[in-house]
């Protein structure tokens, strides 16, 4: 290989692949503090929607169930 070729070869390798893959990571990096942020927004939301529908199930199935209905049996009383 040609000594101009090997050197034109090294500038690209060093400007494009090394430089090009410190840029990204720190674009990464600088990225992750905004993902932790909608993360944490998302897991609130699935946290308060767990509770309301919890909410509501003890709703449905007190509505659901009559009142005068006997309790089964390993609720009974001795």
């Amino acid at each position: 290989m040609p000594r101009e070729e090997r050197y034109k070869a090294k500038n690209f390798i060093d400007t494009v692949i090394y430089r090009g893959g410190d840029t990204l990571s720190g674009w990464m990096l600088g990225g992750v503090p905004g993902l932790a942020f909608v993360a944490a927004a998302i897991s609130a939301a699935w946290i308060a929607l767990a509770f309301f529908l919890g909410g509501k199930m003890k709703t449905w199935t007190r509505e659901d169930v009559p009142r005068s209905a006997p309790l089964p049996r390993s609720r009974q009383a001795p």
